[in-house]
């Protein structure tokens, strides 16, 4: 069985917990992630595999107070504090496998939990979940918002706009079965930086600030 992140668009499928939302984590049946012909594929569209990018230690929780981190401690606390009556498949158990889309759900007949209000389910938006996840959670589902929509957008070719296909062989690419262009995942890094100082008369720190040149003015 695999297990799965539910998606639409940028929000996550979660259940309510005492500390807040927590995604759900779905297990897929293998009808659902495979086809006899799709056996070779790395993915679907509306399905995606989710490659390990932190080290084991960040999906180990720590409960020793001395040497837990903050995301540590945060992340045994929810599961010591879940309701054991949603302690089911759905509950969230290790690092996902997977990510789908809701879309595929339905169109794969898979089985859901109930959305709907006070269903304690719903698709919360991943901003305002990543002040109450830890690191390595908080990591996958941005990986799988970014892949899912990086599939929706390169469903045609780039240069002769000819409808493509997946790429086989465990690679992760859309293929132009015309001109053969593939087309890989942007690796887009962002470096945010802050020009800080201690004030030189209370020695508190401050970071610098700029105006828009237009700052200040009348739009006409």
């Amino acid at each position: 069985m695999t297990s799965a992140f539910v998606f639409s668009d940028d929000t996550v499928l979660c259940h309510q917990r005492p500390n807040g939302w927590w995604p759900v984590q779905l297990e897929l049946p293998p009808s659902a992630t495979h086809s006899d012909e799709e056996t070779q594929l790395a993915y679907q569209v509306g399905h995606i595999t989710l490659l390990e990018s932190l080290a084991p230690r960040h999906w180990s929780p720590d409960v020793n107070p001395t040497s837990a981190s903050v995301d540590t401690l945060k992340y045994a606390d929810i599961l010591e504090s879940a309701d054991s009556s949603i302690d089911t498949p759905h509950t969230f158990t290790a690092q996902a496998a997977s990510a789908i889309t809701y879309d595929y759900a339905i169109a794969h007949h898979i089985a859901l939990p109930i959305i709907a209000e006070g269903s304690g389910n719903a698709f919360v938006p991943y901003r305002q979940l990543i002040t109450q996840l830890p690191v390595a959670l908080s990591d996958q589902l941005s990986q799988a918002i970014q892949l899912l929509r990086w599939q929706t957008d390169t469903q045609f070719c780039s240069r002769c706009a000819a409808p493509t296909i997946h790429a086989k062989r465990d690679e992760r690419a859309m293929v132009c079965p015309v001109c053969r262009l593939r087309q890989y995942p942007r690796v887009q890094p962002c470096v945010i930086t802050a020009i800080t100082r201690p004030n030189p008369q209370t020695g508190e720190m401050q970071i610098l600030l700029a105006h828009h040149h237009r700052y200040g003015q009348q739009k006409t």
